[in-house]
């Protein structure tokens, strides 16, 4: 028993010696790394008072800089640590102390002296931003979020935040970037806060739909995906992002039925919806109903007259109706009548047109492939020897 004694008398004045020692430190990294070596064997109290040190130093390092208007890298990376510690401090100093009372030594001194700093952590974000840097952008953007809602951050819980029009704002780029970090949780998490914000909500919840496409699995995850979104639609029929998202689920799982039904609906209080026409174009092209495709894709044209991908299909659709003419027209003879040719080249000469529409809003194809089709245009219309033909052979290899 007096062996005993000794070992746990020893340990304890050990265990003290740890404490003081961290108290003493000066570099975070030093205090850091004994805190995290030492963690295990310290009670409640002592895991508050450490935090709360490391809180400190941090601080130390923030306030260096706080009035510079260009603060450095590492100015952001101490004020995250700040206010990460911080709430870790409070966690552990609101548990029930050696006594077994819950008495908070470091909750209102950490509160005040961070939350007039907290704007900051916005500055952070962007600095993330321009690093192009998802996970930092995400920590910082994120940080602001959670530390200005009580629920999520009993630190600040009594401080009346109402009037802070930024989260959920912020709260957006927080799930953008976790998304684009495939942190697919905290995106959907953010994303939720954001679909509030006035400016952002619409693109907020274009993220939450990307994160659930993400990461369904299974057919019958796609159908309770769908069944989710019809719920949403169903409660505002303006949103263009549930809509042509659930159209193109839809398609995807070839409930043809269901999209007919939605579509009718649409068209009914908008008929020259882009997306509809658009959806029924491929569905006609793909099935070759070439004059069904045409005429669809040209309603989709009048909402979006610039579409380049629009301009691009409709002029493949004719020059595919134009040449299938001419090669039926010369099964017999091998040539095609003058007469079945007046009615055949001004076909290819309107998918020239639009080919070359497409061409003039996405000249150096970044977002469409014109270049073989306007090729094999100019090949029918001018030959092998024209000019145009000539680089639209080199555009189509582009």
């Amino acid at each position: 028993m007096l062996a005993l004694m000794v070992v746990a008398t020893t340990t304890a004045f050990a265990q003290e010696d740890v404490v003081k020692q961290i108290m003493k430190l000066k570099d975070y990294n030093e205090a850091e790394a004994a805190l995290k070596a030492n963690l295990n064997t310290m009670n409640s109290e002592e895991k508050a008072q450490c935090y709360n040190k490391l809180v400190t130093l941090s601080l130390d390092a923030v306030n260096k800089e706080v009035q510079s208007e260009t603060p450095s890298d590492e100015f952001f990376v101490a004020l995250y640590n700040a206010f990460e510690n911080a709430q870790i401090c409070e966690q552990f100093d609101q548990q029930p102390n050696s006594k077994g009372k819950v008495k908070p030594r470091f909750h209102n001194n950490n509160r005040d002296r961070l939350f007039p700093l907290r704007w900051q952590l916005i500055n952070g974000g962007i600095n993330g931003q321009k690093n192009n840097n998802n996970e930092q952008a995400l920590k910082y953007f994120g940080t602001y979020v959670i530390t200005g809602i009580g629920q999520l951050c009993p630190l600040f819980a009594e401080v009346d935040n109402s009037a802070d029009t930024n989260i959920t704002n912020m709260s957006y780029w927080a799930g953008y970037h976790a998304y684009l970090a495939g942190d697919y949780e905290s995106a959907n998490m953010f994303s939720e806060i954001a679909l509030q914000d006035p400016e952002l909500g619409k693109e907020a919840l274009l993220v939450k739909l990307a994160v659930a496409e993400k990461t369904l699995k299974t057919r019958q995850d796609s159908i309770a995906y769908c069944e989710n979104l019809e719920k949403i639609y169903e409660s505002d029929k303006t949103n263009d992002l549930v809509f042509g998202t659930l159209a193109g689920f839809y398609t995807a799982l070839d409930m043809q039925d269901k999209q007919s039904v939605l579509f009718e609906d649409k068209l009914k209080t908008d008929p020259n919806n882009f997306t509809v026409w658009v959806n029924r174009g491929e569905t006609a092209e793909r099935a070759e109903n070439l004059d069904e495709a045409v005429e669809c894709y040209k309603k989709a044209l009048i909402t979006q007259p610039n579409n380049a991908a629009v301009l691009r299909q409709v002029g493949i659709c004719l020059y595919n109706r134009a040449a299938g003419a001419e090669d039926k027209a010369a099964s017999k003879t091998g040539r095609a009548p003058k007469a079945a040719l007046e009615q055949i080249m001004p076909v290819y000469e309107e998918s020239r047109g639009y080919l070359e529409k497409a061409k003039s809003i996405d000249p150096e194809q970044k977002e469409v492939k014109w270049g073989y089709a306007l090729y094999r245009c100019y090949y029918r219309l001018y030959g092998m020897d024209d000019e145009r033909t000539k680089q639209a052979e080199i555009d189509s290899k582009k």
